[in-house]
Parts: C-alpha cells; sequence; structure tokens
C-alpha cells in the first residue's frame, strides 16, 4: 500500500496514546514508547487538574527522544518529508528539534505549523529527534513539553509526519 503509494504517513496523538500510520489504512500502534527509535529521560505525563497531557523530561536533566523512518528495502527514497510538530517551553526551557539523513540535519521549528524539507531529498533512513533542555528549579522538567494536548482531545495529532517517496 504504501510502496504503491510512495507515501508513509505518521501520526501521534497523547491524549490516545497512539500512533496511527495514515498511509497504511490507519492501522494503530499502542503506547508512545513502541514507536520510538531512541529515547533517554522522557516521560508521558498527565496533568488531571489542566486536563493536559503531553510528553516530558522525566527529571531536571537534559532528555532527548527520536523516531526512525527506515525505507532502504523498498527501491524508494525519500522525495520530500511534510512535518508537524507541536512543542511548548516556558521559563529558560528549550527544545531543539532535528531531521537527519545521516549526512545532513535539518533545524526544525516546533511552533505546529507544517514545514515541507527538501535538504533530505534521497535519503533511505531518516531521524527525527527532538532535544530538551533548561527551565528554572524543581520543575524544569515541567519547562519543555512534546505535544501538549487536552486530555480529551482524542482527534488531535500534534506529531505528524509525512514523507513522499521517489524511486530509487
Amino acid at each position: 500500500m504504501e510502496k504503491t503509494s510512495k507515501t508513509l504517513h505518521v501520526q501521534y496523538s497523547p491524549s490516545s496514546n497512539i500512533y496511527r500510520r495514515v498511509s497504511n489504512g490507519n492501522t494503530e500502534l499502542e503506547d508512545w514508547e513502541s514507536g520510538v527509535f531512541t529515547m533517554s529521560n522522557i516521560n508521558l505525563k498527565e496533568e488531571y487538574d489542566w486536563k493536559k497531557v503531553y510528553l516530558a523530561r522525566g527529571g531536571p536533566s537534559e532528555a532527548a527522544i527520536s523516531w526512525r523512518f527506515d525505507v532502504s528495502n523498498t527501491g524508494l527514497v525519500v522525495e520530500h518529508i511534510d512535518v508537524k510538530l507541536v512543542s511548548t517551553t516556558f521559563e529558560s526551557g528549550r527544545i531543539v528539534w532535528t531531521l537527519c539523513d545521516g549526512e545532513t540535519c535539518v533545524l526544525l521549528q516546533g511552533d505546529g505549523q507544517s514545514a515541507r524539507i527538501t535538504e533530505i531529498n534521497g535519503a533511505r533512513v531518516v531521524t527525527l529527534k527532538a532535544v530538551l533542555s533548561g527551565g528554572k528549579g524543581d520543575v524544569a522538567w515541567q519547562h519543555t513539553q512534546l505535544f501538549r494536548m487536552g486530555i480529551n482531545d482524542m482527534d488531535s495529532y500534534p506529531w505528524d509526519v509525512k514523507i513522499t517517496l521517489k524511486n530509487a
């Protein structure tokens, strides 16, 4: 299906804690950790008083999370990637997003706007990574949040990656 359409489209929602593979008949993968390539010091946080859910650091130290997309066994390569990421910072919190193919890295914004990335045209393996740092005091972990959304907002996907492929 994805090879024929030359599209790999995946979304994630922390409120439902599900990855949805749009390009493969909306198949679902449960639990945020199940779709992650690497992570360190990341947790799913639920704020029942504010009715919000998001991924955040497990403590005050730096954290990182990455997802990998590998099409090397398909005979296809990346043409371009459309990425929408929602991240929130408070105080001196900092989140750095990168999309890399092993040779080239592109800095991304976590502003919720869709961005088309063409700089990694021809790649077979792509890694999307977020590094979370900064913040103040005992709640520094709370000053960097990935995909913050309403706890009951089950139909919204603040992490959305659509890879358009072409013949190698």
